[in-house]
């Protein structure tokens, strides 16, 4: 078995490997994408592997190399995703060396740290993880939401495309903030919605993820690719500024809702750390909900942080 750098002619076995790993034990689901690659491409900085045998692509994983702020410290952190096994090589030690082949990597790239996202449910690659040293520190929920139709909310927002200073804000005062974010996703449709006024401010961001990849169900896999592309397009919610005046950014977050009716997207998601603290209804309106463990291994041996805040999640990652 040999790993080398990913090349644009492995796309259509990746994508059929992808299609083969479906996540999600109740309501099973693939990321669906114009090419493989096109996920990783998220991060400016990101490297793509394949392992290969016998001249056939049999899995693949993907790092995003990260500037992020630990208990206020900056460093940098490499983030694990893409991880895919071809079924008929399952259990003959391929994750294994592909997860060993990411840790050499980061390491040689200066990461402290090497971490990912697994859905709650899949208990095999959560028992890959524990093998290889990973430990599970936080629990997401991913939510979907529907666009609203009914009447515009009744609280003034503006919405646009600036620069909406989050760095400034108590977000990037969290145990783990990820620089940057904003500025990767600016070119896919990226928009904020916001009520800035003596009332208070509160405000969502909010950008096109669908563009790279989306989540769609295995059993719409059958459909044609143009009608899959229309059905799955989605917007992924981020930079939730104003929750501790629920009201206020209740009516900023349905206005957002509103905004993208009659529109092509068919959804909206959210990811948020399962201790944050945020308001009821962001809960109970979900239309869909799943759990993803955060996987976490130090690659220095010095660096051991002791987390408590809920973490600032990258939109880019789930």
């Amino acid at each position: 078995m040999h790993i080398r750098p990913y090349e644009a002619g492995d796309d259509a076995a990746l994508m059929q490997i992808e299609y083969r790993s479906p996540r999600g034990e109740t309501s099973p689901f693939v990321h669906y994408r114009r090419r493989f690659a096109d996920r990783a491409l998220l991060f400016p900085q990101s490297q793509l592997l394949t392992l290969e045998h016998l001249n056939e692509v049999i899995g693949c994983i993907a790092a995003g190399f990260k500037q992020v702020q630990v208990m206020g410290d900056f460093c940098s952190f490499a983030y694990l995703f893409d991880l895919r096994v071809k079924p008929e090589y399952r259990r003959q030690g391929c994750a294994s060396l592909l997860i060993r082949a990411v840790e050499q990597l980061a390491a040689r790239r200066g990461a402290v740290a090497l971490y990912g996202s697994v859905v709650s449910t899949n208990l095999a690659s959560l028992a890959t993880m524990d093998v290889h040293g990973f430990q599970r520190i936080r629990q997401l929920l991913y939510l979907e939401y529907a666009p609203v139709a009914e009447c515009a909310p009744a609280v003034a927002v503006e919405f646009d495309a600036d620069d909406d200073l989050i760095r400034f804000s108590p977000q990037a005062d969290r145990d783990f903030y990820t620089l940057d974010v904003q500025a990767a996703v600016m070119p896919y449709t990226y928009q904020r919605c916001y009520h800035d006024t003596d009332d208070g401010f509160a405000s969502v961001s909010s950008f096109d993820l669908s563009q790279v990849y989306r989540q769609v169900a295995l059993e719409d896999l059958h459909l044609p690719p143009e009608v899959l592309a229309e059905r799955s397009r989605s917007l992924r919610l981020f930079n939730l500024q104003g929750m501790d005046a629920p009201a206020l950014f209740q009516s900023v977050f349905e206005s957002l809702r509103y905004r993208v009716v009659n529109t092509p997207y068919q959804m909206l998601s959210l990811v948020i750390d399962a201790e944050e603290t945020a308001p009821y209804f962001i809960f109970e309106q979900a239309l869909r909900q799943k759990r993803y463990w955060v996987v976490f291994k130090a690659l220095d041996p010095a660096f051991a942080p002791e987390w408590s805040s809920p973490f600032y999640i990258d939109p880019r990652e789930v």
